[in-house]
């Protein structure tokens, strides 16, 4: 009868007295969704919403209050106060702080950070995490916290809690700097420099507790090669560079070397500082080379050398000159002049120790001078060389030109000729047979001479047939004196050749006897023309009998030769056989001897005799005669008359020193005789 219909909503916010009018009926109602009458404005974030009563409204009126309820709006988290940085690098500071405490209705879902490097603010955020931490310029969040840049100034920075509601208020307040290195020093100087170290001092720059300097990096160039010295847990504000310290070591510096682009560097543990001011200098060294050395007078004993000074260190003045030479190719001592004279004469005796007087003809080379200063001896000068007079050089193309029996000439070039010494003749050493033969001196400036010619002082006297003439040489003279000895040379003069050697037989026959032999060394200045083959036939001497043939061979009967090599008979005694080479000197002596005889038939036998004859047979018997070896019995023939008719029958073979006649053996064949057959005229022959 009095439906309801609407309600009456009652609440506070924040001690504030708020009534709403709803009309309908239905039973729900959201304080602060903007509806009712008056609507019901929207809620502060964390509202305490008190004294909440809903009232039933019909035609009659309002009915009594109903229970009250109470609550509060949800709020962004509390603010961070107790926000702190960690351990800085030089690319990141680390945060961190406590959790505020929370709406377990709208926990904390993440952080926003916020700062400024270096005046440019930044807003990172770290979403889906509670943790109570963030390292910036550590790669995390949304977007992400690049790293930081070596010393930069990080300030302002903040840090909100994020929940449902939205991003809390501004933590404390913090700020700070990332790690650098160390600033770069500005007050490098130089020490005492010495000829092998360049002291240096700095004062050392201000630093930052947190990456205190550890060492110190030192860099230079060493005539313009780069060098670097790390000094580790050193803060002394100085270093000797070439003293052997650091690493790696600093070794000692070159006299005189060019030491430029010199810095140093603080190091800590982020890392290296800029250079510093930069220096150059040059350690000590010894006076420049000297580039006007020459040579000037010479004589047989001495060379005068001179030069002009180098430019000098007036820190080091030049206090004397060293002089180095070789003489023949022995490296001299050096010599201290001890005067600042720019002349020395070598083989003077001057110096310390003297300079000795020069052998004849020395060759005095790799003459340097060195200037000498407090710090040693300078580099050495250009380099000359001199020679003092001498005899003249040797021959080295003494030749035999021609020989004769009696002579052996000489050819050659004159040696370089110094003009200061010209050569007045040659002096030419040779032995003969062994025996020296005195020096032959001539006058001439001729490049040629016949040995055993008769001429010279003394004479050269003729050699004889064959004589070996060995150690020739020849020596120019000037008047120095005598060259030293030219190339040797061994010569001899003409012979007839050496005898023939190893004369053999070959095989001989009835008429002939085949001769072989080696041929003697051949003098190709006089080569064989041929052979003189000489024999005694039968106790005769035969004619010499010449080849005119090089052949190592010849047929005595043979026909061949001048005159001509009749054939010899069957048996003869060929004795004293003997071979000589012929050439333009001459006959050689004579070769080994061979004699042979020529080959003959068989003796004739003398014991033929008869054996037991039968009706048809006469039986033979004999002894063999005595055979020459090279032509043996080789079978015999059996002469006989039967019934006044002559037969032969031959018996081939050697051995049977039997026939039997009408036997039916031999050739012809012997057939058989007629019973009283009368057989005269037998005889054998081998």
């Amino acid at each position: 009868r009095a439906p309801i219909t609407g309600w009456e909503v009652r609440y506070t916010v924040n001690g504030v007295s708020h009534a709403v009018t709803l009309s309908g009926s239905g039973t729900g109602f959201t304080i602060g969704g903007g509806l009712g009458a008056p609507a019901s404005a929207a809620l502060p974030h964390g509202a305490v919403v008190s004294a909440i009563d809903v009232r039933a409204v019909n035609s009659v009126g309002t009915a009594a209050t109903s229970n009250a309820v109470s609550t509060t709006t949800l709020q962004v988290a509390p603010a961070v106060t107790t926000l702190a940085t960690g351990t800085v690098t030089p690319t990141t500071v680390p945060l961190t702080w406590s959790l505020p405490s929370q709406d377990a209705r709208a926990p904390i879902t993440g952080w926003e950070v916020r700062y400024t490097v270096n005046g440019v603010a930044h807003a990172t955020v770290m979403k889906l995490s509670a943790a109570s931490g963030f390292i910036i310029g550590g790669s995390d969040g949304a977007p992400p916290s690049e790293p930081l840049p070596h010393g930069a100034v990080v300030s302002d920075i903040d840090v909100r809690a994020v929940n449902n509601v939205g991003t809390a208020g501004s933590s404390n307040v913090v700020s700070t700097s990332t790690l650098k290195v160390a600033p770069a020093v500005t007050t490098l100087a130089l020490g005492s420099v010495t000829p092998t170290t360049v002291p240096l001092t700095w004062t050392a720059p201000a630093e930052d507790p947190r990456a205190p300097i550890t060492g110190w990096e030192v860099r230079y160039a060493i005539n313009g090669v780069p060098h670097a010295v790390v000094l580790t847990g050193s803060r002394s504000a100085n270093f000797t560079i070439g003293a052997g310290s650091g690493l790696p070591a600093s070794l000692p510096l070159p006299s005189g070397g060019g030491v430029t682009a010199i810095d140093v560097r603080a190091i800590n543990s982020v890392g290296s500082a800029l250079a510093s001011n930069n220096l150059a200098t040059s350690t000590l060294r010894v006076p420049p080379p000297i580039l006007t050395l020459r040579a000037g007078v010479v004589s047989s004993s001495t060379v005068d050398i001179s030069w002009v000074a180098p430019l000098q260190d007036p820190r080091a003045p030049i206090t004397g000159y060293e002089v180095r030479y070789t003489v023949n190719g022995a490296a001299h001592t050096a010599f201290w002049t001890g005067s600042l004279l720019t002349t020395f004469t070598i083989g003077g005796g001057s110096g310390s120790p003297p300079s000795a007087a020069l052998p004849r003809g020395a060759f005095v080379t790799n003459i340097i001078v060195r200037a000498v200063n407090g710090v040693g001896t300078g580099a050495v000068s250009n380099i000359v060389a001199a020679t003092t007079l001498d005899v003249p050089a040797p021959i080295t193309n003494v030749a035999v030109s021609s020989v004769s029996p009696s002579t052996v000439s000489l050819v050659w070039s004159a040696p370089a000729v110094d003009p200061r010494a010209p050569i007045t003749g040659y002096e030419l050493r040779y032995t003969v047979n062994g025996i020296p033969h005195p020096p032959v001196v001539t006058t001439s400036l001729v490049t040629s001479f016949t040995l055993g010619s008769g001429i010279g002082s003394p004479t050269s006297s003729p050699l004889a047939l064959g004589s070996s003439v060995t150690a020739i040489d020849v020596r120019a003279v000037n008047s120095v004196g005598r060259a030293p000895i030219s190339n040797v040379l061994s010569s001899s003069s003409l012979n007839v050749p050496p005898p023939v050697s190893n004369l053999a037989l070959g095989t001989v026959t009835t008429t002939t006897i085949p001769l072989t032999w080696s041929s003697p060394p051949n003098d190709a200045r006089a080569p064989l023309t041929g052979y003189e083959v000489r024999y005694t036939v039968n106790g005769v001497p035969h004619t010499a009998v010449v080849t005119g043939s090089a052949s190592t061979g010849f047929t005595i009967g043979g026909g061949g030769g001048s005159p001509v090599s009749a054939p010899l008979s069957p048996g003869d005694v060929v004795t004293d056989i003997e071979v000589r080479g012929v050439n333009s000197v001459g006959t050689a002596p004579k070769s080994n001897e061979v004699s042979t005889t020529t080959l003959k038939v068989p003796p004739a036998v003398t014991t033929l005799g008869v054996g037991t004859v039968t009706a048809t047979t006469v039986p033979l018997t004999w002894t063999a005669p005595a055979e020459d070896p090279r032509a043996p019995i080789s079978g015999w023939e059996v002469r006989y008359t039967v019934n006044g008719v002559v037969h032969t029958a031959v018996v081939t073979g050697s051995a049977p020193t039997g026939f039997t006649i009408g036997g039916g053996a031999g050739s012809p064949f012997s057939g058989a005789l007629p019973h009283g057959a009368t057989v005269t005229d037998i005889d054998v022959r081998a």
